[in-house]
């Protein structure tokens, strides 16, 4: 009986501390979580999309969608020498909608 109180002491202490450390900060995003934390330093002024994920480290999900929905980004398959001018650009569209 005193070992079963004194274990149930020691599981909610240990609970205890691990909930005043807090929870992670996470958004709807988990590949954006992700990439802004290996991202690396922002570089002033830069264009990169590792500098545009490096701000977004522990964003929420709508500051997210704040800084990407005025985001533009250029796709294009790797051409062969030569064809590099049929290269066309993507307009990303989020949804009106705010999530909460």
């Amino acid at each position: 009986m005193a070992g079963g109180i004194a274990s149930m002491i020691w599981c909610l202490s240990l609970l205890a501390v691990c909930w005043a450390e807090g929870f992670p900060i996470t958004s709807l995003f988990p590949e954006v979580d992700f990439a802004s934390k290996v991202a690396g330093v922002p570089v002033s002024g830069g264009q990169s999309l590792p500098s545009l994920l490096s701000q977004l480290s522990y964003s929420t999900t709508n500051q997210i969608r704040k800084v990407l929905g005025s985001a533009m980004f250029y796709m294009y398959p790797s051409l062969p020498e030569g064809e590099g001018e049929r290269l066309q650009t993507v307009q990303v569209e989020w949804p009106q909608e705010e999530y909460k």
